[in-house]
């Protein structure tokens, strides 16, 4: 099953604490001045009988501003309360679990970057905790510029293949 676009997806800027960045047609994460990345899917109800196997996030990454030496580490943490896109600011974050879900590499190359949530979408669908949604932010602060853009769900029609996705894999158990 994929899921896309996202429901919700916005970014906060550490600079601009009570500025919101919703509705944009991307989002950014970047390192001078950190700017971290929200994004939420609405669930389905999971066919009967099934058990989550895999779930990966993908971002289209899509530009990569100013350089860097080597690649950078962008983890993905769940989401532990509400937010909404068009009022999230850095002054209201919700909070995130300590530990990432998932770190993936991310370099200047271009395209999909996929992180798994597997744990995290058994855990909602199980009832464990609720859907919020993932934070994805660059894990080294070193306020050297160094910026990744993503589309999102209110990126132009001609890149809606690239828009914010949920791919949700699942294994049937005896009902009994």
């Amino acid at each position: 099953m994929t899921l896309q676009p996202s429901t919700n997806d916005a970014y906060m800027h550490s600079y601009f604490t009570d500025y919101n960045f919703g509705g944009r047609v991307y989002i950014r994460a970047a390192t001078f001045y950190e700017r971290h990345i929200y994004i939420q899917f609405e669930l389905p109800s999971p066919p009967s009988c099934s058990k989550v196997d895999k779930a990966t996030s993908s971002l289209w990454h899509y530009l990569s501003c100013c350089r860097s030496s080597g690649e950078r580490q962008y983890g993905i943490y769940r989401i532990t309360e509400h937010w909404g896109e068009k009022t999230i600011t850095w002054m209201n974050a919700p909070t995130t679990e300590i530990l990432p879900t998932d770190i993936i590499p991310l370099d200047q190359t271009l395209g999909w970057k996929n992180w798994d949530v597997t744990a995290d979408i058994a855990g909602i669908i199980g009832g464990a905790h609720p859907n919020y949604g993932w934070m994805i932010k660059d894990l080294e602060d070193t306020r050297r510029s160094y910026s990744n853009f993503f589309f999102v769900k209110d990126s132009s029609n001609s890149f809606s293949e690239k828009k914010p996705k949920l791919e949700i894999t699942y294994y049937l158990e005896d009902c009994d």
